[in-house]
């Protein structure tokens, strides 16, 4: 049974209150004046977060096309602050960030990896969010089920599915030319060697 993440009870607080917390933990997210706490994802979790994260890394070594930061707080409107697992900056907007500060800009890609207490969240609101803000791309990984979710924003400002990657198949992210990741290497799923 999914859950929701725990939301701070107290009276609604400002974006500079949120910003003068100390860092966790335990960790939050900001919304439209409450603190949602998220929950430490599991091992599984990060070690997806962390083959991605290598990935994506090595694929912008080759091809300088911009850069990548996993969990990184990002300010969504002036009463959303989120911290997705991975986010992707062109080269061009790069060169404007200040990377001493929270990010302001909406990325070029957002990716979120599923987990039981940020499913919900990640498939409704940020989902919204993200597509409201200009989020061009934006991936929902699921760990579970090996799946890959490609968004695209329209040119209507919808998002629509570009591509819904299954166990077996080869994912050729819209967004990187020349990519392919193998979900079955990228979810950890090849069987460790007792050689």
């Amino acid at each position: 049974m999914e859950t929701l993440p725990l939301t701070y009870k107290q009276s609604k607080m400002s974006l500079s209150e949120f910003y003068a917390l100390s860092e966790g933990p335990p960790y939050y997210e900001f919304e439209d004046g409450e603190l949602i706490e998220m929950n430490r994802p599991t091992p599984r979790h990060q070690r997806v977060l962390s083959e991605l994260t290598t990935e994506l890394t090595l694929y912008l070594r080759r091809n300088p096309l911009g850069r990548v930061y996993p969990e990184v707080n990002v300010e969504f409107f002036p009463n959303k602050v989120y911290t997705p697992d991975l986010v992707f900056y062109t080269a061009e907007n790069v060169r404007s960030l200040d990377e001493h500060a929270p990010l302001t800009q909406p990325p070029t890609l957002v990716i979120e990896i599923l987990s039981s207490s940020t499913t919900w969240r990640d498939m409704t609101r940020k989902l919204k969010t993200y597509c409201e803000s200009g989020v061009a791309w934006y991936w929902l990984i699921d760990p579970d089920e090996l799946t890959v979710i490609e968004y695209h924003l329209s040119e209507s400002g919808r998002y629509e599915i570009l591509a819904c990657v299954e166990t077996g198949q080869v994912f050729r992210p819209g967004v990187f030319e020349g990519l392919e990741i193998d979900l079955v290497e990228l979810m950890g799923e090849k069987v460790i060697s007792d050689e």
